[in-house]
């Protein structure tokens, strides 16, 4: 398998559209509650507001890029950024967020 099919390679058609909307709207769910946390908890509040910000944003970009039907540009492109974002995450729970926020 080379790099273009797996970066362009449509995503496969989901049994049932109602699948697709579910998971959809617990994933704009949980990125509006991210959201509505992040911007409700004071500034000196001393442990990490960010984290569950970015995990919604990556699982956001990870949806959209590889359930969503794009064109093969588009696609391409939310896939390389999708994956960045995971590697991002990755790194942002599992190291930066204990450096920027010690316990």
């Amino acid at each position: 398998m080379n790099l273009q099919r797996i970066l362009t390679e449509p995503p496969k058609k989901l049994r049932s559209p109602a699948l697709f909307y579910s998971v959809l709207f617990f994933i704009l769910f949980s990125f509006a509650f991210s959201v509505w946390v992040f911007v409700t908890t004071p500034a000196t509040y001393p442990h990490d507001r960010y984290g569950n910000l970015v995990l919604s944003v990556g699982i956001l970009l990870n949806f959209l890029a590889f359930a969503v039907r794009w064109k093969p540009v588009v696609t391409a492109t939310l896939r390389i950024f999708s994956i960045a974002m995971t590697l991002f995450t990755l790194f942002y729970i599992f190291y930066w967020s204990h450096i920027l926020f010690p316990r």
